[in-house]
């Protein structure tokens, strides 16, 4: 049976058709998941004591992202897929990815050839987006997921690089940008990819909030779940037109980039 782009069909063999769709998620994967104790803020906070040598244990919280990261490995693209399993992939990359370019590679390689269907897919684009986002920038020199204390990681030589990947991404998802610059889910995951490869991000205009969560391309906004409804208000004539509207987005050269966006295969992918 051929698989389209816009078909929501929820079957959980892998079809061969005009992308690959992963099988269903493990039940004992998420149950697995469910256990861990994610927690973004307190995973920060242990890496930055850390680093700041305020402590020598190595943080628990990190480590057992890490390990499930290596746990889930040959998972990721079925995970994403799922609505909770989505989350938790979200969750591991935001501890994981911006202190380790190793977990990073592991989360996108896991993904490889179902791009295409992941872009198109209410929970699996967040998650490409999201895993995207933030494998492109480093916060610490070091890969911690090499650390010699940290946990056992497989060596990172049996990975593509981050470049390769993305560039692999860019030849699966080239052929169908025009229906994906149109698509719900899709549109996002174009906008992101091609941020990663000239090297910037948007931003939303200035406004509540602090700068992580004006992101734009970050997957971490959830599309298609019910909002509450509000009333809307009539616009106030008497304001001033410089007031920033609501889709208006900044654009910001991306900081302490792991990608060389001079690079000659980023080029030819822009």
């Amino acid at each position: 049976r051929t698989s389209s782009i816009m078909s929501n069909n929820d079957d959980g063999d892998r079809v061969q058709g005009d992308y690959n769709r992963p099988r269903r998620p493990n039940s004992d994967t998420l149950s697995y998941l469910r256990s861990l104790p994610l927690d973004i803020k307190a995973s920060n906070e242990e890496v930055s004591q850390f680093l700041t040598s305020s402590t020598e244990e190595f943080p628990q919280s990190l480590s057992a992202a890490l390990s499930a990261i290596e746990e889930i490995r040959n998972e990721v693209a079925s995970l994403a897929g799922d609505e909770f399993g989505s989350q938790c992939i979200e969750i591991l990359a935001h501890t994981a990815a911006p202190y380790s370019e190793v977990a990073a590679r592991t989360l996108l390689n896991g993904m490889a050839g179902y791009h295409l269907h992941l872009a198109s897919h209410r929970y699996g684009s967040h998650v490409v987006q999201t895993v995207l986002q933030l494998s492109a920038t480093s916060k610490t020199k070091e890969d911690l997921a090499l650390h010699e204390e940290g946990p056992q990681f497989n060596e990172e030589e049996e990975l593509p690089s981050l470049a390769d990947l993305i560039i692999a991404m860019v030849d699966e998802l080239a052929p169908h940008a025009a229906q994906l610059a149109v698509h719900v889910c899709g549109s996002h995951v174009l906008r992101t990819l091609l941020c990663v490869l000239g090297g910037v991000e948007l931003i939303q205009a200035p406004g509540k909030g602090n700068v992580e969560n004006r992101i734009m391309e970050s997957g971490a906004i959830r599309r298609g779940k019910a909002k509450n409804k509000k009333k809307k208000k009539k616009p106030d004539p008497t304001k001033g037109v410089d007031v920033p509207h609501a889709g208006t987005m900044h654009m910001v050269f991306r900081d302490n980039s792991r990608l060389t966006t001079a690079d000659n295969l980023f080029a030819e992918a822009l």
